[in-house]
């Protein structure tokens, strides 16, 4: 643990940030909170080495840096800020965020707003776009899917000027990009699933929030940049769909969509919703299976089948 001093007691908004190998694009990030006078900001490094990850973060006063100790994964990098900020502030509101985003000015305020409008409301989300091109969806508000066994974010790619993406409304899918949450939906529900090492553990946290009892609610007012696999690109380098054939990290994508898709389908949802989850789940599974062994991408079958049998072994065990 780096440069841990108690902030002050009048900060309302504490920030997780959690860092990985991302220091261009963590200074960015830091750059645009830099004006907003009402947070206490807290970057969790999962970087093998906190160096870098220091020397970025001494730039900004009042940030505390926080070294997990090596590459503890998304979910409980966001538990160890959460908590240190639960122990260590009086802040009434946790924001979580990615470091490869820009948070748009007035943003906080405007989440803030919305959150005290209405005390059913335990989470805000804000519309964020691409950081390469500002006016397209990257969301825009999102719905758990069960014939997916994950979520929709049905207005990805398009205009950020549509009406359907101007409109607040209430959703059941807060992408782990940017959340904003009440001190009490933590206190209530408790962190992300430590179960998921990376991706879907926001899907199962957001049926969490909503099967407690609290709203989610899509802002569009406040705004967020994100450049998209930012801490897993060069500067230039083009977007790549986590599943195309010609991902090089397509076996880590597979092995932790597989696991964390089924991990949420066991815990959540009643047997009506399971079974055609898991059907759909498993045609599409082993479509993308069949269509990797076919082009050569045998390391991405293999990663697939290994996240299956994780889980499966994993259930064997609880039930032993």
């Amino acid at each position: 643990m780096i440069d841990v001093a108690r902030p002050p007691p009048t900060k309302r908004v504490g920030v997780v940030i959690v860092n990985y190998n991302s220091a261009g694009e963590l200074s960015r990030c830091l750059g645009s909170l830099a004006e907003e006078p009402d947070l206490v900001t807290v970057v969790v490094d999962n970087s093998p080495s906190p160096f870098e990850a220091k020397e970025v973060v001494e730039q900004y006063r009042g940030v505390t840096l926080l070294d997990a100790g090596g590459n503890v994964g998304f979910g409980k990098g966001c538990n160890c800020g959460l908590e240190w900020l639960l122990l260590n502030t009086g802040v009434d509101y946790f924001f979580l965020l990615n470091p490869d985003t820009v948070l748009g000015p007035g943003s906080i305020e405007v989440m803030l707003s919305e959150m005290e409008s209405d005390s059913s409301i335990g989470m805000v989300v804000p519309l964020i776009t691409f950081l390469d091109s500002p006016d397209v969806i990257w969301y825009a508000g999102g719905d758990v899917s069960w014939l997916r066994a994950s979520a929709r974010v049905p207005l990805y790619g398009r205009s950020s000027s549509l009406p359907e993406a101007c409109a607040a409304r209430d959703v059941t899918f807060a992408s782990g990009c940017a959340m904003f949450m009440r001190r009490n939906v933590y206190q209530t529900i408790g962190g992300f699933d430590r179960r998921y090492f990376m991706y879907e553990e926001d899907v199962e946290y957001s049926l969490r929030i909503v099967e407690a009892g609290f709203r989610i609610r899509y802002c569009p007012d406040a705004r967020v940049l994100h450049r998209t696999q930012g801490t897993q690109r060069a500067e230039g380098m083009a977007v790549i769909d986590m599943y195309d054939i010609r991902n090089p990290r397509l076996p880590f994508y597979m092995y932790h969509v597989t696991r964390g898709r089924l991990l949420t389908v066991g815990r959540h949802g009643t047997s009506l919703q399971h079974m055609p989850a898991v059907a759909v789940f498993l045609a599409w599974w082993l479509m993308r299976c069949l269509k990797y062994l076919i082009r050569g991408r045998a390391d991405a079958f293999r990663a697939a089948v290994s996240g299956a049998l994780s889980v499966w072994r994993a259930g064997r065990q609880t039930v032993s």
